[in-house]
């Protein structure tokens, strides 16, 4: 939530606050721009793993189903 917090400008406890219990969806749209997500991903209840990279400056995306495909070719 750090890294969060300085990608959107404000203090970690300005976010933890403002994210905490029920967000509104200002603050949900303002967090999922800036982890370059579409917010309605932030609404969906998922099981699936996500684990979000930065890579020469952009961040990327990898899920589950990508770990297993690379595993598998392996």
């Amino acid at each position: 939530m750090q890294d969060l917090a300085k990608r959107m400008g404000v203090t970690y406890q300005a976010l933890y606050a403002s994210a905490s219990g029920n967000p509104t969806i200002g603050k949900i749209k303002e967090i999922a721009k800036a982890l370059d997500v579409d917010y309605l991903e932030l609404l969906q209840e998922k099981t699936d793993i996500k684990i979000l990279v930065e890579y020469q400056g952009e961040t990327k995306r990898i899920t589950e189903n990508d770990i297993i495909k690379i595993f598998k070719e392996k």
